[in-house]
């Protein structure tokens, strides 16, 4: 009896995972003069929750950062946690946003991500979520800015990938 609750569990619990996409076009062929002020180009990475479950899920707190590195960052970068905007994912959500990081990158910088690599920009961080079956999980997260097209994307080998 208790392994067929366990199995009813699993298949029909909340699955909640995290997608990053920008606010602009980062395509570095494709900028002029018109996408710079002062030099820099400015975006905000908007933070989306899916439910790729069966039932909803409780959001209780989220950790979501943004930074500027050679290195991919480590959980001692992950930033203190703090309410949801939206406490509630459904399975049938297209993704609800939850917040945002407000990038500025120089010109320099931006020639940097898009030709030799040598820093990126990571947002990064974690969910914390009740299921309907009142089983606590966490969502851990980790995109990267990449070339050519500016989008960000799950970054291969971090710690900060995972789920409980």
């Amino acid at each position: 009896m208790k392994r067929s609750v366990d199995s009813l569990i699993t298949s029909e619990k909340a699955y909640v995972f995290a997608h990053i996409k920008p606010d602009r076009e980062i395509d570095i062929t494709k900028m002029t003069e018109k996408d710079f002020v002062n030099n820099a180009f400015e975006f905000n990475a908007h933070l989306y929750l899916y439910n790729l479950g069966k039932t909803p899920a409780i959001i209780n707190k989220i950790a979501f950062d943004g930074v500027k590195s050679k290195t991919c960052p480590t959980k001692e970068n992950l930033p203190e946690p703090k309410d949801p905007l939206i406490y509630f994912v459904g399975s049938s959500d297209n993704g609800v946003q939850q917040n945002q990081f407000h990038f500025t990158i120089n010109k320099d910088e931006l020639h940097k991500i898009h030709t030799d690599f040598s820093i990126t920009y990571y947002c990064f961080g974690y969910v914390k979520y009740t299921t309907i079956f009142r089983k606590k999980h966490t969502h851990g997260f980790c995109f990267e800015l990449v070339a050519p097209h500016g989008q960000f994307i799950r970054t291969p080998d971090s710690e900060l990938n995972y789920d409980t």
